[in-house]
């Protein structure tokens, strides 16, 4: 078993993604990476947040997807409409994992500043991934 609420034990990779898909031109997705299988990782999620002003998604849904033998994504779309405010009006975003056996809550915390002209420019030239 690779119950989520002992993830934090055991390692959260300390990174936050960012990306597009051209097959789904208009939308960022955001991802987490959790150590173990995708599937006990799925069962274990109670709800995703992604709190990023202007943009607050709660309980939004989310799709699990193993990485490699070791790890498996977490990943939230951010959709078409909400895009342009999160690109140029967020400062900083809260990731958050809510597991449903436990009150422990996965988080990562960023900031945009920094990255905001990568972030205009991933999404102006989309790749494939």
């Amino acid at each position: 078993h690779y119950p989520l609420r002992r993830q934090r034990q055991m390692c959260i990779r300390d990174r936050l993604d960012a990306w597009c898909d051209e097959n789904k031109p208009g939308q960022i997705f955001l991802s987490m990476e959790l150590p173990g299988p995708s599937d006990i990782i799925r069962d274990q999620i109670d709800s995703v947040d992604l709190i990023a002003d202007p943009v607050i998604m709660m309980d939004t849904p989310f799709v699990v997807e193993q990485m490699d033998k070791s790890y498996s994504q977490v990943t939230v779309q951010i959709q078409k409409n909400d895009v342009l405010p999160f690109l140029t009006k967020t400062e900083s975003l809260s990731f958050k994992i809510n597991a449903i056996r436990s009150a422990e809550t996965f988080m990562i915390t960023a900031t945009l500043s920094g990255s905001r002209k990568a972030l205009i420019f991933a999404a102006n030239n989309c790749i494939n991934r």
